[in-house]
């Protein structure tokens, strides 16, 4: 029986050959489904609706078979970037940066919320975490190590072209990925804010951990959203602070992806 080379990974199941599979059942040209290098991915839809719309992404012939489709926008003279929402939690980013990288992705910049802890930071904040404590289950297939890492120059630059701004500068701070929504306890944050954790999210240990398994530049770009601590759960879902911190943040930061100083 031949001999594997060690840390070889031979997957049954190719994310190449999944989505070609789809594509061809929905009728789409296997031709039309290769990706520009940049993404934007997120798995709050309102997010990706109002990406889409300062963006001005239109649905990428080839995916229109996805709900909702992936979407292209322009970025730089002729470069293109393209739009993409998947679900909520680390599997379902691991998917969708899997089939990203199969067709051409290499930097991502992903969207998310974050709840916050203890209140050390303000609602509608942007926090941009540099690593990730890992408290899902999905990163263990990609390197199985305790923290996740952003692509320290990816981060910096988002950094940079977003400081000044008037959304205020971005707080840059680690966050704890979890996969137990129902079972986020103040015993467990409080441990992690001891260890300068700002926030808690569902998704960004994955996305660091399987962009670098897949040498994607990776970066991630969360809002406060709500606030946990010791005396309970504040949401803060459909308040002003939060709307009006995205809009913000959005507008500043499409400015910085397309290289033009906002306003």
């Amino acid at each position: 029986m031949p001999k594997k080379a060690s840390g070889a990974h031979h997957s049954l199941v190719t994310s190449r050959k999944l989505v070609q599979t789809f594509a061809r059942f929905h009728g789409e040209e296997i031709s039309e489904l290769e990706l520009p290098e940049t993404a934007i991915l997120s798995p709050v839809y309102p997010l990706f609706k109002k990406l889409a719309r300062e963006l001005g992404a239109k649905p990428v012939r080839g995916w229109r078979w996805k709900f909702p489709p992936f979407c292209e926008f322009p970025l730089r003279g002729r470069e293109k970037g393209v739009l993409c929402a998947c679900p909520l939690g680390a599997p379902n980013v691991a998917i969708a940066l899997e089939e990203l990288k199969a067709f051409g992705v290499n930097t991502l910049y992903f969207f998310g919320f974050a709840g916050g802890i203890g209140a050390k930071i303000p609602t509608g904040s942007l926090v941009l975490p540099p690593y990730a404590h890992v408290g899902e289950g999905t990163s263990r297939y990609y390197g199985n190590t305790p923290m996740s890492f952003a692509d320290t120059g990816l981060l910096m630059e988002v950094k940079e072209g977003l400081e000044g701004g008037p959304t205020g500068d971005p707080v840059v701070c680690p966050v704890w990925t979890t996969d137990a929504l129902y079972r986020e306890s103040w015993e467990v944050l409080e441990k992690y804010s001891r260890m300068g954790v700002c926030g808690v999210d569902m998704e960004t240990s994955a996305v660091f951990s399987v962009s670098q398994a897949l040498s994607i530049r990776a970066v991630a770009l969360l809002w406060v959203s709500d606030d946990l601590s010791s005396q309970g759960w504040t949401p803060h879902f459909y308040e002003d602070a939060l709307r009006e911190g995205i809009h913000r943040s959005v507008e500043a930061f499409v400015a910085f992806l397309r290289g033009y100083p906002e306003g």
